[in-house]
């Protein structure tokens, strides 16, 4: 219960960084880091 009202408060675009491990419980799912491009060239 208290797993989905903390999905919930995060909202969609957040939810899914929780993770059910089934036998296990929970783990939370690290944010994609956004890179930024490497220069052409050198």
């Amino acid at each position: 219960v208290h797993i989905r009202r903390l999905r919930s408060k995060l909202g969609s675009k957040y939810a899914n960084l929780i993770e059910t491990v089934r036998h296990v419980g929970y783990r939370f799912k690290p944010l994609p880091l956004c890179r930024a491009p490497l220069p052409r060239g050198g």
